[in-house]
């Protein structure tokens, strides 16, 4: 029997089949390195295919296959809480039994997840499989054999398996990690950061239109002054409910965590 290699998810070891897989030192330091997925993920004629070029917590592009799973990984992306997403991580060998031949399952995304926001030291990791529910009603013998391995295999690396659905992944919290996710990225002046965090600290809980009306930052136009403030949303540094619908008058603070 051939021997297993083990390949790396950041810093958790797993035994993986028929992997090849090598990785630098650096992945002990924390650095996120995700593992090259199993499957390749080509253009589709029946699902939404494609790629999340601008993900930061994947390895180069983020491949998905449907409108659901980009929705997940958006989530993901935007999680102060994970580390790494890593689709299509490994393959699963499902050997012949119960008059169904061998065949091989590859789980839709490996996630570790830190013990605090925006921390690297890991806290668990999850398999997870992402499926809309009509899909999973009609090919449901099919899929649980497929999940049976998946909790298996899951459950021997003392990770968890989680089936997600439109049901909880298309929430308010989707909508608003779209809306602020594009802002996250952007070039901001670290001195007008500082000057919205001022405002910010002296007023508690507050509202973007109280922000915008503070005589202090009249320098800033109104344009660029939400751009930085949804910038410093979307970086944490600015807390807001995310699971309720967002608008000028919705309650912000200055995270008690913020650096800036």
């Amino acid at each position: 029997m051939a021997q297993r290699t083990v390949p790396k998810l950041n810093r958790i070891q797993t035994i993986v089949d028929a992997t090849s897989f090598t990785f630098p030192i650096e992945d002990a330091t924390g650095y996120s390195n995700p593992l090259p997925q199993a499957r390749k993920i080509g253009l589709g004629r029946r699902a939404l295919t494609g790629y999340m070029t601008s993900a930061k917590k994947t390895d180069g592009i983020g491949p998905f296959e449907s409108s659901l799973e980009r929705d997940y990984f958006a989530l993901l992306e935007f999680d102060p809480t994970v580390i790494a997403w890593h689709p299509q991580p490994f393959t699963i060998p499902i050997p012949a039994s119960e008059g169904r031949r061998g065949t091989r399952y590859s789980p839709d995304v490996a996630v570790e997840y830190a013990t605090a926001p925006n921390g690297k030291n890991l806290d668990r990791v999850e398999l997870v499989e992402v499926k809309y529910r009509d899909e999973l009603r009609a090919n449901w013998d099919y899929f649980r054999h497929r999940f049976r391995h998946g909790i298996r295999y899951a459950k021997r690396e003392g990770w968890r398996f989680r089936i997600l659905t439109e049901r909880e992944i298309r929430t308010e919290r989707l909508n608003n990690a779209k809306f602020f996710l594009p802002y996250r990225d952007r070039g901001t002046d670290e001195d007008d950061i500082y000057s919205i965090a001022m405002v910010l600290e002296k007023q508690g809980v507050s509202t973007p239109n109280r922000v915008l009306d503070c005589p202090s930052l009249g320098y800033l136009t109104r344009g660029r002054l939400i751009s930085i403030l949804w910038h410093m949303v979307a970086k944490g540094l600015v807390v807001i409910d995310f699971d309720q619908p967002f608008g000028m008058n919705s309650p912000i603070q200055l995270s008690a965590n913020a650096i800036y």
